[in-house]
């Protein structure tokens, strides 16, 4: 009962150091800097997007997969007939799909882009 207790103590004194630590973690010289993190002055924005040709049914639709710095969204999307294509959006919102030649056109085959370069 003693060590049960204890450790209760432990880990009631502890709990709250540690999340200090997270949150000085994104400072300067141990001064909060917030505008480091999602915090900042800057929310962030969401754009959702769909490729036109994804299908609409069970499992299938828009998967986006990677981003770079440029804004650029690589990723696939699954068609009405099961069939997976890549896409590339850029950041003015263009969609550009393809398939990868002689990439199966089956049940879940096809295409998939499941990475971006860096570059913009």
């Amino acid at each position: 009962m003693k060590a049960k207790i204890l450790r209760n103590i432990f880990i009631g004194v502890w709990v709250p150091f540690a999340l200090v630590r997270v949150l000085f973690a994104a400072t300067s010289d141990g001064v909060p800097s917030f505008g480091d993190v999602l915090l900042g002055s800057h929310p962030p924005t969401y754009t959702s997007f769909d490729v036109s040709d994804a299908g609409t049914g069970p499992g299938q639709g828009t998967l986006p997969l990677a981003i770079n710095p440029g804004g650029l969204i690589a990723g696939e999307y699954l068609d009405a007939s099961n069939v997976f294509h890549g896409f590339l959006r850029a950041a003015d919102g263009t969609i550009t799909t393809f398939s990868a030649p002689g990439a199966g056109t089956s049940f879940h085959e096809g295409t998939a882009a499941l990475s971006i370069n860096p570059g913009g």
